[in-house]
């Protein structure tokens, strides 16, 4: 499934719920809406042509919730060494989490399958999880 970046039906929602609530009108809404639909046209006529295309990015927004409650406690890598390597770390277990592997058991089978000659290229999340589905 597609995302389209950008196609955010709530934020009308948001910022009309915002108006009201600093003293708008109602009326003040269809107004709000037609300066929305302009900005959001390419992506709105991308979505009703491919039918592969969601019409929300939720599916995203779920993976990067985890890195807007972690930030505070990534200032405490101790180094930029270690928040390199935490950098480095972070895609794998959101990928798989998004194929549905388990990540404690990935990274310890792949960090044992590299120290044992293994080449990393073959190891990405989805390789993986294709040999071990094989045999």
């Amino acid at each position: 499934m597609l995302v389209v970046s950008g196609l955010v039906p709530s934020r009308l929602g948001a910022s009309a719920a915002h108006s009201v609530e600093e003293g708008g009108s109602a009326k003040e809404l269809p107004r709000q809406g037609s300066r929305v639909i302009p900005n959001q046209w390419g992506a709105l006529c991308f979505f009703t042509t491919d039918g592969r295309v969601a019409i929300d990015n939720n599916r995203v927004e779920r993976q990067m919730r985890c890195v807007a409650v972690g930030r505070k406690n990534w200032l405490f890598a101790r180094s930029d060494e270690g928040g390199h390597r935490a950098a480095a770390i972070y895609p794998l277990v959101c990928t798989c989490g998004l194929t549905g592997i388990e990540p404690w058991a990935y990274l310890k089978d792949v960090l044992q399958r590299i120290a044992e000659g293994c080449d990393p290229a073959a190891l990405t999340p989805r390789l993986w999880k294709a040999a071990r589905s094989e045999g």
